[in-house]
């Protein structure tokens, strides 16, 4: 059975989603494109205007923020990162998002829209769980997210909607006619 068909890989998904949610709520104007869990090379699309904007990887983490800091880096699997910034290079930015234990959502912008990373990464082999339900080893080409890197959100981060002056208000700044009187 696949890990993400199993009750564990069930309650990861959901934990995914529930993060993009967070995500796509310190944004105006985002449509989530979750993509099929057992066969995808991200988690997500996201859409801005009618337009694919942003793929996004999300990995669940069971750490508090302090823990990442004190690491000093999120590891994340190099296979992950090169899909990502692969299909970056076709028009959409690449961001990677960490839901930690504590509730807290991490996101680095790895590349742009034209498949350039944006910052540099270490990278090490690290010894992993397979799945989230196979527990056994692997040797894996992992790279290291840096904490510098990494912007904090919070649902208060959502953008407060825009008022604009009602035609009954008098404008604060007068308008200038330009041209000939």
């Amino acid at each position: 059975m696949l890990a993400c068909r199993s009750d564990i890989g069930q309650h990861a998904i959901r934990r995914q989603r529930e993060c993009l949610d967070r995500y796509a709520l310190t944004m105006t104007g985002i449509a989530i494109l979750h993509t099929p869990a057992d066969h995808a090379h991200v988690d997500a699309l996201l859409c801005r205007g009618g337009k694919l904007w942003r793929a996004v990887e999300v990995k669940g983490r069971e750490m508090t923020l302090q823990r990442l800091t004190d690491l000093g880096s999120l590891l994340i699997s190099t296979s992950k990162i090169k899909r990502g910034i692969a299909i970056s290079a076709l028009g959409v930015h690449f961001d990677v998002l960490a839901h930690l234990s504590d509730d807290t959502v991490c996101v680095w912008r790895v590349s742009d829209d034209e498949g350039r990373k944006l910052f540099d990464y270490d990278l090490k082999n690290a010894i992993t769980p397979r799945t989230c339900v196979d527990a056994t080893p692997v040797t894996e080409r992992c790279a290291m997210l840096p904490v510098a890197r990494m912007r904090v959100i919070r649902v208060e981060d959502r953008p407060r909607p825009l008022v604009l002056p009602s035609p009954s208000r008098p404008r604060s700044n007068p308008v200038i006619p330009v041209g000939r009187q």
